[in-house]
């Protein structure tokens, strides 16, 4: 016969046999309890006794293999944050975590030497994401927001199919440059921990590396970037179309 306990108590010793933890929350971690060290074969498991000075919940069970999981899961849930447990044995965290926000914690016994204490749940607290820094370097092709006063502002650089949120300072200094001047610009970035791929790209500072003719830019632009000219009535509407004022 196995014998192994779970010892509920307070700071203040507050529980006992008689005025402990109600039954709906009881059963709850028993009904878990069992299904995080059942071996598959329902074997008995004998609530044996309740005792006080805590509130103290002894079992029995003649199942070794039960016994052997009671023990090697409470240890685990000493060191492991939640993700790192069965489905079975995250259902008896989450009984276990009831428990604890009412300010108990736990100590689990087996044949009356104390393997683990358990007053909070570890959880995973990874980032799903971190960010990484770096220089890209391009022509400005696209600049703006949603609306003329839109508070949120992009620009996209030739090379960098990605938007990079500008500040309205950023805004009114990239205007010079924008189509014209080839640019050094460092960005952060959030990059996922899970997938590698970057998402939220804001700038930080640029500099000019090379500043382009008029010449230059048609050419680079090509046949198929002369869209732009589209309505373009005046040598104002170019100008204004070509430098982005």
């Amino acid at each position: 016969m196995f014998k192994f306990s779970l010892k509920i108590d307070d700071k203040n010793h507050s529980l006992t046999a008689e005025d402990g933890i109600s039954i709906d929350i009881i059963s709850d971690l028993l009904k878990t309890l069992y299904g995080a060290i059942d071996d598959g074969t329902k074997a008995k498991c004998t609530l044996s006794n309740i005792r006080g000075n805590c509130y103290a919940l002894d079992f029995t069970t003649e199942n070794a293999v039960q016994n052997e999981n009671f023990i090697s899961l409470h240890r685990r849930m000493e060191e492991l944050n939640t993700d790192e447990l069965t489905n079975e044995e995250q259902k008896y965290a989450t009984s276990l975590n009831v428990i604890f926000k009412k300010g108990f914690y736990i100590n689990a016994y087996s044949e009356g030497e104390r393997i683990a204490k358990l007053s909070h749940l570890i959880v995973d607290n990874t980032p799903e994401y971190f960010y990484k820094q770096k220089t890209i370097y391009g022509i400005i092709s696209e600049q703006g927001g949603k609306t003329v006063n839109s508070d949120v502002k992009h620009i996209i650089v030739d090379g960098y199919n990605k938007k990079i949120k500008i500040n309205n300072d950023l805004d009114l200094q990239l205007k010079s440059h924008y189509r014209t001047d080839k640019l050094a610009i460092k960005i952060r970035t959030k990059v996922s921990i899970h997938t590698g791929n970057e998402f939220s790209a804001e700038l930080i500072s640029f500099r000019v590396i090379g500043k382009n003719t008029l010449l230059d830019n048609l050419k680079e632009v090509g046949p198929s970037g002369f869209n732009f000219l589209k309505g373009i009535n005046t040598m104002d509407d170019l100008l204004n179309s070509i430098y982005g004022n």
